[in-house]
Formats: structure tokens, C-alpha cells, sequence
């Protein structure tokens, strides 16, 4: 937690909200070429694995409902 780059991060992100049944889509800003390829591998990889995310649910919003 923390020391990952910053495109780790983005698909972190968006692999953590692949990771809940209750959020049906996303709305990606996407820059270039390079944050589109780098936010179609991260969906192509699909939700965290429970262990991840566990761990970035840690970090998370605590009163989401949908993360709750």
C-alpha cells in the first residue's frame, strides 16, 4: 500500500470496483493512448483477488455503502 506506480494505482482502482456486484459501470478518464491500454488490461484482468481486496478495502471508504 503505497509504494506502487501510479498506473498500479489506476488499475487497483478499477479492479476494486470490478470487485463489487453493486457497481454495475465505471466512468474512466482516460487521457492517451498509453491510460487506455494500461485501464483495458486492468478490466481484462478483472476483480482483486480476495486477498487484495481485502487489503485495499482497508483503505476504502468505510461508510460506502457499496464497498460495505
Amino acid at each position: 500500500l503505497g509504494d506502487e506506480p501510479v498506473d498500479a494505482l489506476a488499475s487497483i482502482a478499477l479492479r476494486f470496483c470490478l470487485s463489487f456486484p453493486a457497481i454495475s459501470s465505471l466512468i474512466l478518464g482516460i487521457r492517451d493512448v498509453a491510460e487506455l491500454k494500461v485501464n483495458l488490461e486492468a478490466a481484462r484482468q478483472g476483480p482483486l483477488d480476495a486477498a487484495a481486496l481485502e487489503r485495499w478495502r482497508a483503505v476504502a471508504v468505510d461508510d460506502d455503502p457499496l464497498v460495505s
